[in-house]
């Protein structure tokens, strides 16, 4: 699957629920629906990692706020490394940008004066 930045967070939702299953073997069984949810619910689940990983980190901030898409998915890609398989990292990664560094971090991130 080519994740790219015409892909809506639905699809991103469901890339990241296919790449979990199939890390588990079970993706064909499985309806785009579950593998919405689950994608969704992985994402809910680990967001204070991501938080913690991301929000902290000066170069992220800076990208964000230029809205450098493709420097901010490479600045992503090793802080979220804890991710399922080595594709989903770039999935997360979309997902992040996609829902918004921004609102992610907007209780650790003051507003640029």
């Amino acid at each position: 699957m080519t994740i790219g930045p015409d892909m809506n967070e639905r699809e991103l939702f469901v890339a990241l629920g296919t790449e979990i299953l199939s890390s588990s073997k079970m993706g064909a069984k499985i309806s785009e629906q579950q593998k919405y949810s689950l994608g969704k619910n992985w994402l809910e689940t680990h967001m204070e990692e991501i938080r913690s990983a991301v929000c902290s980190n000066n170069l992220v901030k800076d990208l964000a706020e230029k809205s450098d898409t493709t420097a901010l998915i490479t600045a992503l890609a090793p802080l979220i490394a804890f991710s399922v398989t080595t594709t989903s990292i770039s999935i997360l990664a979309a997902l992040v940008i996609r829902v918004g560094v921004r609102q992610i971090c907007s209780g650790q991130w003051k507003p640029s004066a």
